[in-house]
């Protein structure tokens, strides 16, 4: 199953975003108001890198957003999220592994990849878990999230291990 995938940087693209994003905003944001949904895309379009992922049709088959810390040594991946259609394959691990890969090429400095996962989404929470350590929770725009960390390090590792 070939993807590919695009960093948002024309308006074209932006709207493909919204729109896929408040179709599924409900799987990782589950008790979330649409306000709350939006105030936190703002937030995103002004601070964060955005990547679509389209099939073989160019139809939009999920979204990744990242931004970097202030010493930018840390990468958060804020939301990764998969028409349903794709979940449960190898596609996450896949796309990952190529947008974490072209941030660590444009941002050498990067040491740590930080995955954020609201509290109340037992999905997101499993799915994180199985490849990287559960830090404390954090409080963004008023929404409980999980952190989940990995080192670049393990982040080659998992590579290896799952020959991605």
């Amino acid at each position: 199953m070939t993807l590919k995938i695009i960093e948002c940087k024309s308006d074209a693209n932006y709207e493909k975003y919204a729109t896929f994003f408040l179709k599924y905003r409900k799987d990782i944001y589950p008790l979330e108001d649409v306000q709350t949904i939006v105030t936190l895309m703002c937030d995103i379009y002004l601070r964060s890198h955005i990547f679509l992922l389209f099939d073989k049709q160019m139809n939009t088959v999920g979204s990744v957003t990242y931004s970097f810390e202030h010493d930018q040594n840390e990468m958060i991946i804020e939301q990764a999220l998969l028409h349903p259609d794709y979940r449960g394959t190898m596609t996450f691990i896949r796309c990952m592994r190529e947008i974490i890969d072209k941030a660590i090429k444009s941002m050498p400095t990067i040491q740590t990849i930080t995955f954020h996962a609201e509290v109340n989404n037992p999905y997101i929470n499993r799915m994180y878990s199985k490849f990287a350590k559960k830090g404390p929770t954090i409080d963004v725009f008023g929404v409980k999230r999980n952190l989940y960390t990995l080192d670049k390090n393990q982040f080659k590792q998992l590579q290896a291990k799952y020959a991605i």
